[in-house]
């Protein structure tokens, strides 16, 4: 029993020794916020703002993207679609798909022979010889455009070859056009070379129309309404019932004439009165028997 006040001596000494040990952390804590606390929390700050800006680039990436293919599907002139080329650059292959897109309605319109901006019926809806031309010139430079932009990378992504042959194949559609048959051919024959070996279908397909492209080469000429000879003028056939004096006889049934008689007695008498004029005399009953 005698030992317990120190033991509450004790306890209250290390409570006390707690105490002072927890304040001196506290202390130490307090110093310790006062050196770094100001940069801790700046660094805190700007990793929340970065996470807000973060969040923001990629909805404002998502809102350019939609737009994009918005009005790559919207767009209709050639213009709109070349402009749209030049805003969704970096943009998924919104870019390409617009110039490719641009370079077809110039070429579609250049294969019917009419404009994509005049409404059918009016003056100049036909293409002349002048638009003709800047068509053709604007579709090759668009199909020029696609295989820049797509450079090497057909080599490794399969997907941006198909961009190569189709923008190919169009600046060989335009060679045909302008009368370029070797310009052609090339075009084709880089297609057969790169379409191999995913696109072994395109490569055929390019040789075939290479083959056609030969018979374009040959020149035919053909002659001048002028130069073909005069058909003979068709002889006109005499009747030949003039001849053996039997119009009456042949003339169809029903039709009659006023010098002609309308009933079966009187053609007979004609065809009587033909052989009398003809000098042999008429036959009567009973002559020939004896």
């Amino acid at each position: 029993m005698a030992k317990k006040p120190n033991n509450d001596q004790d306890r209250l000494g290390q409570v006390e020794q707690t105490d002072l040990n927890e304040s001196r952390v506290n202390e130490e804590f307090v110093d310790w916020l006062k050196k770094w606390g100001n940069g801790i929390l700046l660094a805190v700050l700007l990793v929340a703002l970065a996470g807000v800006g973060w969040q923001w680039l990629e909805r404002s990436a998502n809102d350019r993207r939609d737009a994009a293919w918005e009005g790559l599907t919207t767009a209709e002139l050639p213009s709109s679609l070349e402009d749209i080329a030049v805003e969704a650059e970096g943009v998924d292959s919104v870019s390409i798909l617009a110039l490719m897109s641009a370079a077809d309605k110039y070429l579609t319109s250049i294969q019917t022979g009419t404009r994509f901006d005049r409404e059918a019926g009016s003056e100049d809806f036909k293409l002349d010889a002048e638009t003709r031309t800047a068509f053709l010139d604007r579709a090759d430079a668009l199909y020029g455009e696609v295989i820049t932009q797509v450079g090497d990378q057909y080599k490794t992504t399969f997907a941006k070859k198909l961009f190569v042959i189709s923008a190919l194949f169009g600046q060989a559609a335009i060679a045909e056009s302008r009368g370029r048959i070797d310009d052609g051919k090339a075009r084709l024959a880089r297609i057969a070379e790169i379409a191999e070996p995913q696109y072994p279908q395109l490569a055929t397909q390019a040789g075939q129309r290479s083959d056609s492209m030969d018979v374009l080469a040959v020149k035919t000429s053909f002659p001048a309404q002028a130069d073909l000879p005069v058909p003979p003028v068709a002889e006109v056939t005499p009747d030949a019932s003039a001849l053996i004096g039997t119009e009456g006889v042949l003339a169809p049934l029903g039709v009659t004439t006023q010098d002609e008689p309308s009933t079966d007695e009187g053609a007979s008498e004609m065809i009587l009165e033909g052989q009398t004029g003809s000098g042999d005399p008429a036959p009567t009953s009973g002559e020939g028997d004896g």
